[in-house]
């Protein structure tokens, strides 16, 4: 059985204008862009009399190295979506007033491919080498990493919905 690591969850809440379609495009190609196996596993769409409701789940699967794979969870809840017309340099252009949270977080999976569960002896040998030999390459390299990539996806959201995100913290991180 591989053993789950979660990584810090981010939040963004979000109430204004903005292109929502345009901005889970945005995401969604971003997630494929850096390698990883795009997944939708929930998608449920209400009409509400204040404006429609949306829930998205999405996961992201990445394999880091032969006993370590990355794993993007976004969540999606937005509610009160109404189309607006909006007017930008002097046109006007289709947009969504809407209120949206979305929660970024993840996971990283020790030996997903089960290769130390056959026998006692190799699920001692796995935690051993979990517990000693790996622990800083787990609890430094690989959970720094896989927080920073979803840090680095947090502030793309903020930038999109022109909220005021200037800095990076991880501008200095080669991942």
């Amino acid at each position: 059985m591989s053993i789950n690591i979660p990584v810090r969850t981010l939040r963004i809440r979000y109430t204004g204008i903005g292109d929502y379609n345009g901005l889970l495009t945005m995401i969604r190609t971003w997630i494929v862009d850096q390698g990883y196996e795009f997944q939708e596993t929930v998608n449920k769409w209400n009409d509400e009399i204040g404006g429609h409701e949306h829930e998205l789940t999405w996961i992201g699967s990445k394999n880091w190295t032969e006993y370590c794979k990355y794993h993007i969870k976004l969540v999606f809840h937005t509610w009160q979506i109404r189309d607006v017309e909006s007017v930008e340099n002097g046109e006007k252009v289709q947009k969504q007033h809407f209120k949206l949270q979305v929660d970024i977080g993840g996971s990283f999976e020790l030996d997903y491919k089960n290769r130390y569960e056959k026998t006692r002896w190799l699920r001692s040998l796995r935690d051993f080498y979990n517990n000693y030999i790996a622990f800083k390459k787990i609890t430094g390299e690989w959970y720094d990493t896989l927080y920073f990539t979803n840090y680095k996806l947090h502030r793309l959201i903020k930038e999109k919905l022109g909220m005021e995100t200037i800095t990076d913290a991880s501008r200095i991180r080669v991942t």
